[in-house]
């Protein structure tokens, strides 16, 4: 999900809450016991509102995702080369089982002005990669090549059909869950005043 969608729904919400609001103060004026029930209703929105405004999206489409997970199997030198598309970073010596600085220099070569542009990050094990650069695509092979095949390895997974990996690292709540309060705050808000 992107965040201008997420936005549009966001906005839509807020139309559509408008009503119960109404049927709130309603309540109020004429003293009806509707009042504990549609207040209830109206704070969980809100907070549910709330909720939606802070989840992360994508700023844009996504035109190229991918994770790469290194696996060390010994601490023997190596030389280490990672090919996204076009772009070509080299790590030219290091310890293979030194994990954490060869991810953190793949995110920051990866990071550098490229055509296409990426951004890459590390959780764990794993650095991620992506684009909105519509030069990149889905398509574009990803390839891992050391000086030693029995030290280290990488084992790459094309996101393209569960982009939601990403978002559910950067968010506490899951992109499954994301969508579940969405639907939850629509059916809160068309239930009868």
């Amino acid at each position: 999900m992107i965040q201008s969608q997420l936005d549009d729904i966001i906005l839509s919400i807020k139309a559509d809450h408008g009503p119960l609001g109404s049927a709130l103060t309603n309540a109020l004026q004429l003293g009806t016991r509707k009042v504990i029930s549609l207040n209830r209703r109206n704070v969980a929105i809100g907070h549910l509102l709330n909720i939606l405004n802070k989840y992360d999206a994508f700023e844009e489409d996504v035109t190229f995702a991918s994770k790469i997970e290194f696996i060390s199997h010994d601490s023997n030198t190596v030389a280490l080369t990672l090919t996204i598309g076009s772009e070509t970073e080299v790590i030219a010596s290091t310890s293979a089982s030194n994990i954490d600085y060869i991810i953190d220099t793949f995110v920051a070569l990866f990071n550098a002005t490229h055509s296409p542009q990426y951004i890459a990050f590390k959780f764990e094990n794993i650095m991620y990669v992506y684009s909105y650069d519509v030069a990149a695509t889905f398509t574009d092979l990803v390839s891992f090549a050391t000086t030693s095949t029995s030290s280290i390895e990488a084992s790459v997974t094309n996101l393209q059909n569960d982009q939601s990996e990403i978002l559910d690292l950067w968010n506490p709540i899951t992109s499954d869950d994301l969508c579940r309060l969405i639907k939850l705050t629509r059916a809160l808000i068309s239930t009868n005043c």
